[in-house]
């Protein structure tokens, strides 16, 4: 496998689902903010869809099947966990992320009426890292490192996807724009680095192999 095919299949995978993510937050009621992990159907297809593209050069059906399976769940859980802990780990989030020193340009971190996303950075690691660990089961193998890089996609992610969204809506003048792109290139950020793990993986069990 190549890494860098291996990165672009997470990238398309992730990038559909947190699209779809985007899309049906602009279009939810706005009790659920300002915290964007109170969708558990989206955090079931991000998942499903995303890890079955990562599973995507294995060309085992029973492999693909399994990771779809695996983040769905492990996204589910993890969506549910960073819903719970938001309101805390906002209330702190001047202490590990301190947005201030931005002045105005602060509001390119989250996205119009007030869904905080840069500010939970944080929790964004946690959801990351839960779904990682999952699809690190599915593989049955690499479990530390995909947790690691799924929480360090997640919370990169969260941070440089607000600031492209606002940036879109700043020049096509659609807020639905910014939504979709936002969490796009959340998900794309994380499947990137899902999809290197995977290959670093995948190339770990080859090279085993081959020794013997």
């Amino acid at each position: 496998m190549n890494m860098l095919k291996c990165m672009l299949t997470g990238e398309i995978g992730f990038g559909i689902g947190g699209a779809y993510w985007g899309f049906m937050i602009f279009n939810s009621p706005p009790q659920y903010f300002p915290f964007p992990f109170g969708y558990l159907k989206e955090a079931v297809i991000l998942g499903a869809i995303g890890s079955m593209s990562l599973a995507f050069y294995s060309k085992d059906i029973k492999k693909i099947v399994r990771s779809a399976l695996f983040g769905a769940i492990g996204f589910t859980i993890g969506f549910s966990i960073g819903y719970t802990i938001g309101y805390p780990l906002l209330m702190l989030s001047y202490i590990y992320l301190p947005l201030q020193i931005f002045g105005d340009k602060e509001e390119l971190f989250f996205l119009k009426p007030g869904l905080y996303i840069g500010h939970l950075a944080l929790d964004f690691v946690i959801v990351g890292a839960i779904g990682g660990f999952f699809y690190g089961l599915a593989l049955k193998k690499n479990i530390l490192s995909l947790t690691l890089h799924g929480a360090v996609g997640f919370g990169i992610g969260s941070l440089i996807g607000p600031i492209i969204g606002n940036l879109v809506e700043m020049a096509s003048g659609s807020l639905l724009a910014a939504y979709v792109t936002t969490f796009l290139i959340i998900g794309m950020i994380l499947g990137a680095f899902l999809g290197r793990s995977m290959y670093l993986a995948e190339k770990q069990t080859t090279n085993s192999k081959e020794e013997r």
